[in-house]
């Protein structure tokens, strides 16, 4: 049944990944040390990590502490590169005062 097959194994999945965020960001591996606890970002870090658990499920990645944190350092980088490209992309507007597409030839 698709409900055996499917849904229930998702579901355990999203809930060991909520877990291991949970425990993650409460034992500061997700955090900057001295960080002052928010609970808006373990809420956050639990909710992000449950649907992160589920789409590893439906990939077939297995759902353990060392697959999951690789993902999510995976997401991590993929944030860090966009905060650093961004000013770059920012300052190259600024530099040539015109919009970023015309600077590579497009309209």
């Amino acid at each position: 049944m698709v409900v055996d097959d499917l849904i229930i194994p998702a579901l355990i999945a999203g809930v060991t990944a909520a877990i291991y965020g949970g425990y993650a960001y409460l034992t500061g591996k997700l955090t900057t040390p001295g960080e002052p606890f928010v609970p808006e970002k373990l809420i956050g870090t639990v909710i992000v990590s449950f649907g992160v658990g589920i789409a590893m499920s439906y990939a077939g990645m297995p759902v353990e502490q060392t697959t999951f944190y690789g993902v999510l350092i995976t997401i991590g980088a993929v944030e860090a590169g966009q905060k650093i490209v961004k000013p770059f992309f920012n300052w190259l507007r600024k530099m040539f005062d015109v919009p970023i597409p015309t600077l590579f030839g497009k309209k």
